[in-house]
């Protein structure tokens, strides 16, 4: 019985040799979590979020500019020359509406300080002079027109009512004065108000149609409305195209025949 059990003790330590390489797989992963450990340190540096912090900080204590001033410029000898900076109820007024006149050589302003007023100023020995302020109706419009010896505020309010206030250089300016509009002009339609020669000119677009009425400098109607041509764009088809390109063609043709019959009565040279 002694021999059996010395041919069993060898054959053991060879079974406990494949258990040897079982930490070797175990350690292996060690290289890859130390690698993988170096790049995600990276981008959690704060070197990144600083950056944008700072420059944050720069861009919401850099000091406003200034708001503009407006300025009135006058065109002379083909250049434009500064005049004189606008009132400052001009500049105060986030939007104000404004409209320019002449009278005598002087600019004349109507500045919209509130809803239904509006401030009148002249340019006088360098400086605005107040011309006063006149009301008007809710929600109305206006406008300067110059005439050769006044100025005339033109008012349209919310329902196309119109009126008239006019100044002259010497006299404050006139109560309003209705302008009556043209009987088949619709109160939305868009309106254009000038002066022409001796009188005022009204023209009324509605619908792609042009109206147009005179009226005496004093606001009266001078003759019955009449109907504008309107402008219609060119409609270019395939007709036309064709025709332009035999044009083109022929023209071609006209030039290479020129050119060869004076090529060809050009006398020859003692070299050729």
């Amino acid at each position: 019985t002694r021999p059996t059990p010395a041919s069993v003790r060898p054959p053991s330590p060879p079974a406990l040799a494949p258990a040897a390489p079982t930490p070797v797989p175990v350690t292996t992963p060690i290289p890859a979590t130390t690698r993988a450990t170096k790049p995600a340190t990276g981008p959690t540096t704060t070197r990144p979020a600083t950056a944008p912090a700072t420059n944050s900080i720069t861009a919401t204590t850099t000091p406003a500019s200034p708001s503009a001033t407006p300025v009135l410029f006058k065109y002379d000898r083909s250049r434009w020359h500064p005049v004189a900076d606008l009132p400052a109820i001009a500049a105060r007024l986030p939007a104000p509406a404004i409209a320019l006149g002449v009278l005598a050589d002087r600019p004349v302003l109507a500045i919209q300080t509130e809803h239904t007023a509006v401030r009148t100023l002249a340019w006088a020995d360098d400086h605005w002079e107040d011309w006063g302020a006149i009301r008007l109706p809710p929600g109305a419009t206006f406008s300067l027109v110059s005439t050769p010896g006044s100025i005339v505020l033109w008012v349209v309010d919310q329902d196309g009512a119109m009126s008239l206030h006019q100044r002259t250089d010497s006299e404050p300016w006139s109560p309003a004065k209705p302008l009556a509009a043209p009987a088949a002009a619709p109160a939305d339609a868009q309106r254009a108000f000038t002066p022409a020669g001796e009188e005022f000119r009204l023209v009324l677009l509605k619908d792609g149609k042009l109206l147009e009425q005179r009226y005496s400098f004093a606001g009266q109607p001078n003759g019955a409305p009449a109907q504008l041509p309107a402008a219609t764009p060119a409609v270019t088809g395939s007709n036309a195209w064709i025709f332009q390109t035999i044009v083109l063609a022929g023209l071609v043709i006209v030039i290479l025949l020129t050119l060869y019959k004076r090529r060809s009565e050009t006398p020859p040279t003692e070299e050729e």
